[in-house]
């Protein structure tokens, strides 16, 4: 069964545009005891039934497992790709800023810490450090704190 909006019935979570936060109690009491609308059981929430799927692949074991593991190691090599990309990127355009000493001290610590984190295989932490060394550097030559040397 699906609301006024097409959103299935009984899924449980209120999505940005379906259903609606100020449903009456009189009408879902109603519903659950078969009264007025169809008596049917409600249509299964496709965010729920993918989250259940996602966790029985993932405790089923064998092929489940392995496929996680391959995704898992796809995701890693992916991250780790971009972290050297953008560490690369980063200081090459280090390599040609001047500017206030501080901010340039800020950008510094962030490529460090990336290089840091990624000694230490943390991927997540060592991209989210270039990614702040980098928006660092872009605010600077935007705001005319840093100047890019050519």
């Amino acid at each position: 069964m699906r609301d006024e909006k097409g959103c299935p019935g009984g899924c449980g979570e209120r999505r940005e545009g379906c259903g609606s936060s100020e449903d009456s109690e009189d009408d879902a009491g109603a519903e659950r005891r078969g009264e007025g609308a169809q008596a049917t059981s409600p249509e299964p929430c496709p965010v729920l039934a993918s989250r259940k799927s996602r966790q029985e692949g993932s405790l089923a074991g064998g092929h489940g497992r392995e496929m996680e593991k391959a995704a898992t190691a796809g995701l890693e090599g992916d991250l780790l790709s971009e972290t050297l990309k953008w560490q690369g990127r980063a200081e090459d355009l280090f390599s040609r800023v001047s500017g206030e000493a501080e901010f340039l001290e800020n950008i510094s610590a962030y490529i460090a810490d990336s290089r840091y984190f990624l000694e230490k295989n943390d991927l997540i932490r060592a991209f989210e450090a270039v990614i702040w060394a980098w928006a660092w550097m872009e605010i600077g030559l935007l705001k005319g704190i840093l100047q890019e040397r050519r």
